[in-house]
């Protein structure tokens, strides 16, 4: 997922630049194309197997089958959809509108945002990588962070969409816990077998990049529909985000359950 969160950060720049040229749909169009090149490459180069025998095709689906029936991919794959791809959303599209339309800022200072949870995504990415293994020691496991971080993302998207507090440290915080999402990969890969970890990973990619498309077109329809209802664009963003905040805590309350169920 280092790599998702790597291409998200890439494609804030352009995407702010072509937004006021093509409109929403248009970029939503060039990220769809952009994603459907990556998914070739993802899809290109499959697991190897332990003993080194090439696996059929049918081979290959029957164990992606198998991986999207298991109960424990769909603990954290409404999760991925709507928390790590509801951020992918935001930073790739609608971050940005919002900056200016809501919070009244000039296209500059929305883009020091932006900045500025490209900051916190790569800082979030080094310090998981240096300290995770470490704090497990200490009593504090992946899950755990995973959890309590999704909290804190909450919370400060919930301020977001309230207008209170410096709006800089909430989307400072914002690319933090969509560091912390990418423990989802590693914990769920280790329900599997360890040769089937790459195609794991490229089925909760899947759900995150789905719910990150479904999200960026979802927001823009409501926006434009509340729009076409006679709402103000700040009205009408707030309506929009409002609702990704409706659904974001379901799915963090339904993995959290399942942690507990499995305890």
């Amino acid at each position: 997922m280092a790599a998702g969160g790597l291409g998200a950060l890439t494609a804030t720049t352009p995407l702010a630049w072509a937004l006021p040229t093509v409109g929403w749909r248009g970029a939503f169009v060039a990220l769809a194309v952009l994603a459907l090149v990556a998914a070739a490459g993802i899809f290109s180069t499959p697991d190897k197997p332990a003993d080194g025998k090439r696996e059929t095709l049918a081979e290959q689906l029957r164990a992606l089958a198998g991986i999207l029936a298991s109960p424990v991919f769909w603990r954290y794959a409404p999760q991925t959809a709507l928390l790590a791809g509801g951020f992918m959303a935001l930073q790739g599209l609608w971050a940005v509108p919002w900056l200016i339309e809501v919070n009244g800022y000039a296209r500059e200072t929305a883009a020091f945002h932006m900045l500025l949870i490209g900051i916190a995504m790569l800082g979030g990415f080094a310090v998981l990588a240096l300290f995770v293994t470490r704090l497990a020691r200490r009593g504090i496991t992946p899950q755990r962070i995973l959890v309590v971080g999704i909290g804190v993302g909450l919370a400060a998207m919930a301020a977001i969409v309230a207008d209170v507090g410096a709006t800089r440290a909430l989307w400072f915080v914002m690319g933090l816990v969509f560091s912390v999402t990418n423990l989802a990969y590693a914990l769920l890969s280790a329900n599997f077998p360890s040769h089937l970890s790459g195609r794991v990973n490229t089925a909760l990619n899947l759900a995150a990049f789905a719910g990150a498309f479904g999200l960026q077109w979802g927001i823009g329809a409501l926006v434009d529909w509340l729009a076409s209802l006679g709402l103000s664009p700040r009205e009408a963003y707030r309506w929009a985000f409002g609702a990704l905040l409706v659904m974001q805590p379901l799915a963090w309350g339904w993995f959290v359950l399942g942690m507990r169920k499995r305890a």
